[in-house]
């Protein structure tokens, strides 16, 4: 019996010790694994951080693409401008950070027949503020026109009792420089391409008129018994008092389209 109990207990003894040495080292690898998990996360934002970064560059890129061009902020090109009370004019748009604007634009427009020719030409100044850095802006110009009005035609009076049919020719010359207060919308794409309409008042500062009549065909005498009757007088006050009004008028100011690249 006491060899059994001695033999039980050297077995029990064994199987534990083996037991001990399995356990150890399962013991020792659970007690490593809470150090790994507590890394995984500083590695995970870690990782996070990077990609916030990689999204902020990527999203603040196509803003700055967007606000500038060939010159960065400082974009400028031609233009083409219908409307009125000028048909058509061109000239050179400046425009800074999508918030100022300069411009400079000139034109002629003229027609001629047999008997009359018609001719309007001006040149401006002008200057743009965008107050939303958008397409919307308040502007005002500062310019000059010039009307120019030849006719030729017959002029039937009676001088010294004789009817004449005298050849006459009539020119008309007014210039009036203007301020022209406006708003609008002057959009421009990534690209350069501008598009937009204008409205506002051309207003007259200071008007010169000039007015010549000629004849042809007729001597000293008969060109002074001439304008001696009071047909020519009022023929002449009518025609001046006409260019007078021109040059004192207040025209609505209308852009129809607007187009223009800028760089």
């Amino acid at each position: 019996m006491v060899l059994r109990r001695g033999a039980l207990i050297s077995y029990v003894l064994s199987i534990g010790s083996l037991f001990v040495a399995g356990a150890l080292p399962a013991l020792a690898a659970a007690a490593e694994e809470p150090e790994a998990a507590a890394a995984e996360p500083s590695d995970a934002a870690e990782q996070a951080t990077q990609k916030e970064v990689i999204k902020e560059n990527t999203a603040v890129a196509p803003d700055r693409k967007d606000q500038g061009g060939l010159f960065g902020p400082w974009r400028f090109g031609p233009t083409l401008q219908l409307g009125l009370p000028h048909p058509i004019n061109y000239g050179v748009d400046l425009l800074y950070d999508k918030t100022f604007g300069l411009g400079f634009s000139t034109g002629k427009f003229k027609v001629k027949s047999k008997t009359t020719e018609f001719q309007f030409a001006n040149w401006d100044l002008r200057a743009r503020w965008h107050p939303w850095q958008g397409s919307f802006f308040l502007g005002a110009a500062y310019g000059q026109q010039d009307l120019f009005l030849q006719s030729s035609q017959d002029l039937k009076i009676a001088a010294n009792g004789v009817d004449l049919a005298v050849p006459t020719t009539i020119q008309i010359d007014v210039k009036t420089k203007y301020l022209t207060p406006h708003l609008g919308w002057f959009s421009v794409s990534d690209w350069g391409f501008t598009i937009g309409f204008e409205i506002g008042a051309q207003i007259p500062l200071s008007t010169k008129d000039d007015l010549a009549i000629g004849f042809e065909n007729v001597s000293a005498s008969q060109e002074a018994a001439v304008k001696a009757t009071d047909k020519y007088k009022d023929a002449k006050k009518k025609v001046d008092d006409a260019s007078k009004l021109f040059g004192k008028q207040i025209f609505p100011y209308i852009t129809l389209l607007r187009l223009g690249w800028l760089l």
